[in-house]
């Protein structure tokens, strides 16, 4: 069995990623399968998750994290393509207990030469490239010492140990900075930019900054954000923004086969699914 595991920050990331791979790879979405219907690896490994998950200590809003699922046919055999929002850099401790999870379970079949997993790791780039490749290689070179391989030119490397491969895709503007809405809200903008200006001008006239925000929500506000949410109402009401992005019709097939950084994104993943 062959499986990608793709570790991203956000659910804006996961979204446009979900999209990317989907049309710009040609993957098949599998997220409503029946636990059963998957191959026995990926079910016990799910199951092991909800019966060890400690739900007495947990919040209410507590839960194992749970992945979209896609696949792709190879010659026959499917590859599982696991996306999972990590959260920023404050929720670092997760994503090395995600990688060590999948770690821990090749390491559980060995003997099983027909089990290979590749990792696939996506950051915003923030204020810089090279930044943020440097500080992945510090807080991930104890999990996976193969990262120091890593730069902005070979993004990938093979391994020798759990995974197949690794690979480190930094998302950043022409400028080498910047966030996944960098890349979004251009995209979602092409061919509808009289509804876009519309809900720029109107945050811009309604925005109040004396509205009492708590501590902890203090730099929450980001405009690209709500300016996606304002466009994503008309299509449809009350969703979240990563449905958003994956259910309305500003991100098609067509923007994402054309646009540069998304075909980047997809010969990325495509090398990793190489490795598989």
């Amino acid at each position: 069995m062959k499986i990608l595991l793709v570790l991203c920050e956000g659910a804006h990331d996961a979204a446009l990623l979900y999209k990317v791979i989907r049309f710009g790879a040609k993957a098949k979405d599998v997220t409503s399968l029946k636990l059963v219907e998957f191959p026995d690896l990926i079910y016990r490994h799910f199951i092991s998750l909800f019966m060890n998950h400690d739900y007495k200590n947990s919040q209410l809003i507590g839960r194992p994290a749970i992945p979209t699922v896609l696949t792709f046919d190879s010659g026959g055999k499917p590859i599982y393509v696991l996306i999972y929002s990590m959260g920023g850099d404050s929720y670092i401790v997760n994503w090395n207990k995600q990688i060590q999870i999948f770690q821990d379970l090749l390491a559980s079949q060995l003997s099983d030469k027909e089990v290979s997993v590749s990792l696939a790791l996506f950051f915003d780039a923030d204020t810089g490239e090279q930044s943020r490749i440097d500080s992945c290689k510090s807080v991930f070179s104890d999990l996976i010492p193969e990262i120091i391989n890593i730069t902005i030119e070979n993004k990938i490397h093979r391994t020798t140990d759990t995974f197949n491969a690794i690979g480190m895709y930094v998302i950043c503007n022409s400028s080498g900075t910047g966030n996944i809405e960098d890349i979004l809200l251009p995209l979602m903008t092409l061919d509808n930019e009289v509804i876009f200006e519309a809900a720029e001008k109107y945050i811009d006239s309604h925005i109040d900054n004396s509205r009492p925000t708590s501590k902890k929500f203090s730099k929450s506000y980001n405009k690209s954000k709500s300016i996606i949410g304002i466009v994503g109402q008309l299509q449809y009401s009350g969703v979240a923004n990563q449905n958003i992005i994956k259910q309305t019709d500003y991100v098609t097939e067509e923007k994402i086969l054309s646009d540069p950084k998304c075909v980047e994104i997809t010969e990325f993943i495509s090398s990793l699914l190489e490795t598989l």
